[in-house]
């Protein structure tokens, strides 16, 4: 079809294969140091596929549309292009996740995002007649700073969400799957009542 052979397409192309490559690679980095769950990970991804494809596939299309000189060919191809580029690299890295145990997994997600934003680069270069190591090692630059903070910011969450339940070491009621106490409010019969004592005391007293 001509028109994957447009401008549109290779926008698409570029745009929806760096975005799937970096949202994905920093939400995996980021669910895992928060979670340590594959369910968690795993599900982050599906939904980044879907979701966000949907959602760069329409920013694009609203970019384009604001372009007085863009045709709807070109419109078209680059909204199509986006959205099947950023799925089918999202849903790439549930691969290793399938196959590999946790840590193993992501590490191996991790290359296989800087080995596609290498590729990317190199042919960006090429195209754009420069020089193929500077754009290599400003695009790995981001995606490697994108890797580090999603890292951190999950480690951060996950102690901020088990420090900020103070009824964890006086609750005793059911545990989650993991076996921690769920970080979220004990049931009712479980809490104390200022007012349960004084009307115990007042029938012990008549």
């Amino acid at each position: 079809m001509k028109i994957f052979k447009t401008d549109g397409a290779r926008t698409g192309l570029f745009f929806g294969a760096t975005s799937g490559v970096i949202t994905t690679i920093g939400l995996i980095t980021g669910l895992n140091s928060g979670t340590h769950s594959l369910a968690a990970v795993l599900g982050g991804i599906f939904v980044i596929a879907v979701a966000d494809a949907m959602s760069d596939a329409l920013g694009i299309h609203l970019a384009e549309e604001a372009n007085p000189n863009a045709t709807a060919q070109h419109i078209w191809a680059a909204t199509i292009s986006t959205f099947f580029n950023k799925f089918i690299f999202a849903l790439s890295f549930a691969v290793p996740l399938l196959l590999l145990p946790l840590s193993q997994a992501v590490m191996a997600s991790i290359a296989w995002g800087m080995l596609v934003i290498t590729v990317l680069s190199y042919f960006l270069a090429r195209a754009q007649k420069a020089s193929p190591m500077a754009i290599i090692a400003e695009h790995l630059g981001i995606a490697i700073l994108v890797v580090v903070l999603s890292h951190w910011i999950g480690v951060w969450v996950s102690r901020t969400f088990k420090a900020g339940c103070p009824w964890r070491k006086k609750y005793s009621g059911p545990r989650s799957i993991g076996g921690s106490e769920p970080c979220s409010l004990p049931p009712l019969s479980a809490r104390a009542s200022p007012v349960g004592p004084q009307l115990s005391k007042i029938i012990i007293l008549r």
